[in-house]
């Protein structure tokens, strides 16, 4: 999952990026986008990516050189889907819209 990224200029002027995602175990890693793979793979916004890449070891830390990049598929879960009528317990949102907190709270037996 990505979290952050940042495009820098080289000193040819092209860009370049370098990422921060998430793994499938919450761990972080970092990546390199040259700006070959860049202009081809751009990251598109929010959400989950496949990468493609070699890992490497500068300054003491491991990142992947993003060689290919794919936005992954996501579907919407209806359970989030509110809309705009009333939902008893919710209340008006930022934007006038109708939200409800959601919790999911494990029980204990005893």
């Amino acid at each position: 999952m990505l979290v952050t990224y940042k495009p820098i200029k080289t000193r040819k002027g092209d860009v370049m990026v370098f990422g921060t995602f998430l793994d499938s175990h919450y761990q972080y890693f970092d990546t390199t986008h040259f700006p070959d793979c860049w202009q081809q793979y751009p990251i598109t916004g929010k959400g989950f990516y496949l990468l493609e890449g070699k890992i490497v070891q500068e300054f003491g830390s491991p990142s992947i050189e993003v060689t290919r990049l794919a936005p992954l598929p996501m579907k919407t879960n209806p359970i989030w889907e509110i809309g705009k009528k009333k939902i008893p317990g919710s209340h008006s949102g930022l934007n006038g819209e109708n939200t409800q907190l959601l919790l999911n709270v494990n029980q204990v037996d005893r």
